[in-house]
């Protein structure tokens, strides 16, 4: 009788527990590390730029020399969605060389099977006068064709505000290597196809290392 009651209370309790599979969590903290490099004809720039992310939508977004040659931008905003559609608003201060500004931007963010689309707009407004802000916006399509390996097409565009400014815009393909589920390189070769240095040619590769804990 003892021995049927130890056993019949193991059934009750504690098979349950060796069945039940354990709780996956999604990670609290992602921090995810770019490096873009640019390639232009005889010269070569360096933008470094990190993101972090919460659980609960939060957005840090820190990057040098890449709103502008020698400038720190540094943001926060917050996430809405998830990895199929999202959209981050974000508000931060662009400055060096002589420069201090305040920049909104958004990002768009969406995903139908093996495409994928995202989109950033910005703005940054000159503190010190009304003349020197300027506009950017930057586009990527995206299509997986494999486990590792995904191609497309990006654009970005460039325009100041004045009398008689005029926009430049980059396009052309795209590629982007994953590595691991952590690591990743990505390869974007364009051509201007507008503006006064229409013609020219410029290459980003880059590499990019994603923390979760």
């Amino acid at each position: 009788m003892k021995f049927t009651s130890i056993f019949f209370l193991f059934f009750v309790f504690a098979l349950p527990a060796f069945a039940q599979e354990p709780v996956k969590k999604d990670p609290a903290h992602t921090l995810d590390l770019q490096l873009w490099t640019q390639f232009t004809p005889g010269k070569v720039d360096f933008m470094p730029w990190g993101v972090y992310y919460d659980k609960n939508g939060l957005v840090v977004d820190v990057r040098y020399n890449y709103d502008a040659p020698k400038m720190v931008g540094a943001f926060v905003g917050k996430q809405f969605g998830g990895d199929k559609l999202y959209v981050i608003p974000e508000i931060g201060y662009v400055g060096g060389d002589g420069f201090r500004g305040i920049s909104p931007e958004v990002y768009f963010g969406a995903s139908v099977g093996r495409f994928s689309l995202s989109t950033q707009w910005q703005w940054v407004a000159n503190l010190r006068e009304s003349a020197g802000s300027w506009g950017y916006q930057w586009n990527e399509i995206l299509l997986k064709i494999g486990e590792h390996l995904s191609v497309g097409a990006d654009s970005q565009t460039f325009w100041e505000k004045g009398a008689g400014a005029s926009a430049d815009t980059d396009v052309g393909p795209a590629l982007k290597l994953g590595f691991g589920g952590s690591w990743s390189l990505r390869v974007w070769g364009a051509v201007r196809t507008s503006g006064p240095n229409r013609g020219d040619w410029v290459v980003y590769i880059v590499p990019g290392k994603v923390i979760k804990w």
